[in-house]
């Protein structure tokens, strides 16, 4: 009997202490679950907000759409503006230039296409000086008063766009009481095919212009199957893991802002080396992928076939290249490029302008694909008289 008592004693603290574990065990679960439920709402009320964006706007919003610029410490309490911020860089330059568009009264020319297309209305009016403002850059003066028009010229180049991305914004945000007269597009083989993009929902742009039914219904013009679609569309509804990169940036913007270490960058004129970007250019072009380029030219037909029945005239572009930058491609392919381009403007009535290699030479470019200011002023020049040809065509319609 005597031997019992340490034994019962020692055993006796043990049951509290289960029930510590089990009471410990349950906070944790509802810790979590509660955290679960705090993200899962959070995701939800930011996607919902999110997606109805383009129905928002504020003085802080609009500003930010004009400059490019903008307070991150404005984005605590600016709603509109956060929206906007919280967009990749290149989403936030399109969604800038599509905020110029006034309903019913649209520019009665656009501008299309990638950096190629975009930077030389800058360098045409501002000189060889690339700031960050540029990309927010959105009329041409030089276009606008040699062409005369009545609502003006609209540049809505974007770099790293696609023929699948131009596609969509004129399909969607080109129609209706928002249709210009006359589309400038603007195109170079990499807007076709991409090595290191391959897929069209692989583009820049792809979250920020598709639809639902791109995901699934219409998967096969941007996915190898439904069920890469369908796994791409549950990805999106994780918003704020899709968004971390954006947050991430966008917190230590407010950070810097707090302790006043933001310091302003002075642009520098832009210098002339061909060989800058060619590594770049070697790794879009190597590898062809012959399946992603007939998707992006399902995409150029179709664009050209929903300008011919909104009665859209359309110039199309086989954008100047340095003679470095072809000799990239493999044996043939600009020349089916070019042809490619022909036959679709032939088919669907529109135009085809293709500058003649004696136009331009190495020194109007700022490296193997973009015009430096020179290159600018003359293709503006050739811009010109293709521009009124067609809007007088267009007025006559």
């Amino acid at each position: 009997m005597m031997e019992l008592a340490p034994q019962l004693s020692t055993s006796l603290p043990k049951a509290p202490q289960r029930d510590h574990l089990k009471a410990s065990k349950k906070l944790k679960v509802s810790a979590g679950l509660m955290a679960c439920a705090i993200f899962a709402t959070m995701n939800i009320g930011l996607l919902f907000v999110y997606q109805v964006r383009n129905l928002m706007s504020s003085d802080a919003k609009n500003l930010a759409c004009a400059t490019g610029s903008f307070s991150a410490l404005t984005c605590l309490h600016d709603m509109p503006l956060l929206m906007w911020a919280i967009q990749n860089s290149y989403e936030r330059i399109l969604d800038s230039g599509l905020h110029e568009i006034i309903p019913g009264s649209p520019p009665e020319v656009v501008l299309l296409g990638s950096s190629i297309m975009q930077l030389p209305t800058w360098f045409a009016d501002k000189g060889d000086i690339l700031p960050d403002q540029a990309y927010y850059y959105f009329r041409s003066a030089s276009l606008e008063k040699k062409c005369a028009t009545k609502r003006g010229i609209l540049n809505l180049a974007c770099p790293l766009t696609y023929a699948s991305d131009v596609a969509r914004i004129v399909e969607d945000r080109l129609s209706g009481t928002r249709k210009p007269d006359v589309i400038v597009y603007g195109i170079a083989p990499r807007d076709l095919f991409d090595n290191s993009v391959g897929e069209p929902n692989k583009s820049q742009f792809f979250a920020y212009l598709a639809k639902r039914s791109d995901y699934l219904g219409n998967s096969d013009s941007y996915f190898s199957n439904v069920f890469d679609g369908a796994y791409n569309l549950i990805l999106q509804g994780l918003f704020i893991y899709q968004k971390r990169n954006e947050l991430i940036e966008l917190a230590k913007m407010t950070g810097k802002e707090i302790l006043r270490r933001n310091k302003p960058v002075e642009p520098a004129p832009v210098t002339m080396d061909i060989k800058r970007n060619l590594d770049e250019y070697r790794a879009h072009y190597e590898n062809l992928n012959v399946d992603a380029l007939n998707r992006q030219l399902k995409f150029l037909e179709a664009l050209l076939a929903t300008c011919e029945r909104r009665q859209i005239r359309v110039i199309l572009i086989s954008m100047p290249l340095t003679n470095e930058n072809k000799a990239l491609l493999a044996k043939q392919l600009y020349p089916t490029f070019n042809q490619k381009l022909s036959t679709l403007a032939n088919i669907y009535h529109q135009k085809l302008f293709q500058p003649e290699d004696r136009d331009f030479e190495s020194a109007d470019f700022m490296d193997s694909v973009h015009l430096n200011a020179r290159g600018s002023k003359k293709f503006i020049a050739q811009l010109v008289p293709l521009i009124r040809h067609e809007l007088s065509l267009s007025h006559q319609q």
